[in-house]
């Protein structure tokens, strides 16, 4: 007897979305032990960013927001609760709090990875229920979207950044798609969640303005209302964000920097930047996974701006092609102007956002986009798996033994101390000492800050150091440095303030 195409269909539609939810933990295994025949569990932080994300987490786990300071040069954060780094909190008290009951070892944060984005991608499916070449489509999106799988195997916050991604586009359709279903519980829920995403990264802050555009009928705004609550809202998200995050040497800083002396330098500075970086977005020594990157979000742009246009009586159509013109010309902007166009920042701003595009049209029927993108990036797969194998290895080959026997040192030397103030429980180190994966030897709960030249502090406001001899000649005359001892970083100190007894 035949079967019916029906439920042959039904079998292939769950066997590739099971596929598809399954598609990080395929990815990993694929890349570290097929491709570079390591071992998941060998994976150890590396990358500088890396260190203090990964460092960060386990001192939320241990300590909640009693620990110490992260930060450069000792600038802590303006908000005095807020202790972490340049990125803001948001990352280590998510992660964090997930570890304080599973635990946070050195390869824990590849497995958070995964189930962070595992998770989402089942939610998406469930939410959006595509149909089968949908279904096909968003795998293989998915799959050849090499940002997340670069940053896969890593305690970088940009896998996460992709799978809250994946759970936003899924709140964007629901609501565009199905807005008489939608109650004011949801609609509050849904703000809710660009709140958190906005605290999370505050680029994300810029989808406040299509979302009250498409939400103000179900709040009762009128256009410009809704347009002036999210110009406030992102106004705001800014100034939260600036004000929880350490400051960090960066184009802002020095913008301002040159605004106080004249604002004619401050005009002069802003002016070259933009220049840099417009030039930089056509760079051809670049590499061509950032130019790709930056192609797919101009072209995802023009492809929302086609969208309203032949959107007609289509309302679902031109909401889409709204959420995608405003959200990404927003973006684009705010990179060029007050961001930077180089390296992995632009690329890592970028992808999260092209991704959420690429779904939103997915979902809309629009399979020019989506197609256009999975094409451009199989044709860099074998870029994508020079630079893989060039670069992660790395992360497989930090001397474990050494981290454990300086663990155990570091321990008794500088252990963490509840109650204290969070300078009593940071550990101050040279920016070359800071770069190097054995500080993840340092306590759960002992912040760091780092420095690139002693010079810049004025004072010294850590309890512990961990220094060089050149660094030690100029920091033992801002205070009072009592030697500890000597480990494979470098010599531990103890400030104890002031200047020492002759």
């Amino acid at each position: 007897m035949a079967i019916s195409p029906r439920p042959v269909r039904k079998y292939v539609w769950y066997g590739l979305a099971a596929l598809v939810v399954a598609l990080p933990f395929v990815s990993a295994w694929l890349l570290a032990r097929v491709y570079l025949g390591e071992n998941l569990a060998d994976y150890t932080p590396f990358w500088s960013d890396e260190i203090l994300n990964w460092s960060q987490v386990a001192a939320f786990a241990r300590a909640g927001f009693q620990g110490g300071y992260f930060t450069v040069n000792e600038q802590a954060a303006a908000f005095s609760w807020a202790r972490f780094y340049a990125h803001g909190p948001a990352y280590p008290m998510f992660y964090g709090a997930i570890a304080a009951l599973a635990g946070w070892e050195y390869a824990s944060p590849p497995l958070f990875n995964m189930l962070a984005l595992s998770l989402t991608l089942g939610v998406f499916i469930l939410a959006v229920k595509p149909d089968l070449r949908q279904l096909a489509l968003f795998g293989l999106i998915t799959a050849s979207f090499w940002s997340w799988q670069f940053y896969l195997v890593t305690s970088m916050r940009e896998v996460l950044d992709h799978a809250f991604a994946i759970l936003l586009a899924a709140f964007f359709i629901k609501t565009i798609f199905q807005p008489t279903h939608r109650s004011l519980a949801w609609y509050l829920l849904f703000m809710a969640y660009l709140v958190w995403l906005a605290w999370f990264k505050v680029n994300w802050s810029f989808l406040f303005l299509p979302y009250f555009l498409i939400a103000r009928q179900r709040f009762g705004l009128k256009a410009w209302h809704a347009v002036l609550i999210a110009l406030l809202l992102i106004g705001l998200s800014f100034y939260v964000y600036s004000q929880a995050a350490a400051p960090y040497p960066n184009f802002s800083q020095d913008f301002f920097e040159a605004l106080k002396i004249s604002p004619n330098r401050g005009l002069r500075a802003l002016t070259g930047h933009i220049e840099d970086n417009l030039r930089n977005l056509v760079n051809p020594r670049h590499s061509p996974l950032w130019l790709v990157m930056r192609a797919q979000l101009l072209a995802g742009i023009f492809f929302g701006v086609w969208l309203v246009w032949k959107a007609g009586g289509d309302r679902q159509a031109a909401q889409t092609g709204l959420l995608i013109v405003l959200s990404g010309a927003m973006l684009f902007s705010a990179t060029i102007v007050i961001y930077d166009v180089y390296s992995w920042r632009d690329y890592r701003v970028f992808s999260s956002l092209v991704l959420f595009f690429s779904l939103a049209l997915l979902a809309c029927r629009r399979f020019t986009f989506p197609v256009l993108l999975i094409v451009s990036n199989l044709a860099l797969l074998p870029v994508f798996l020079s630079l893989y194998a060039e670069i992660m290895p790395a992360s497989f080959s930090v001397d474990r033994a050494g981290l454990q026997e300086l663990s155990q040192e570091l321990s008794n030397a500088i252990p963490y101390e509840p109650g204290q103030d969070g300078w009593a429980n940071t550990l101050l180190v040279p920016s070359t000492i800071a770069r190097n994966p054995l500080i993840l030897a340092v306590p759960a709960g002992i912040g760091l800050s780092w420095f690139s030249a002693p010079q810049q502090l004025k004072r010294i406001k850590s309890r512990h150091l961990l220094i060089d001899p050149d660094s030690y000649a100029v920091l033992s005359q801002r205070a009072c440095l009592q030697f500890r001892a000597t480990t494979a970083l470098g010599d531990l100190y103890t400030n104890l303030g002031g200047e020492c007894a002759p």
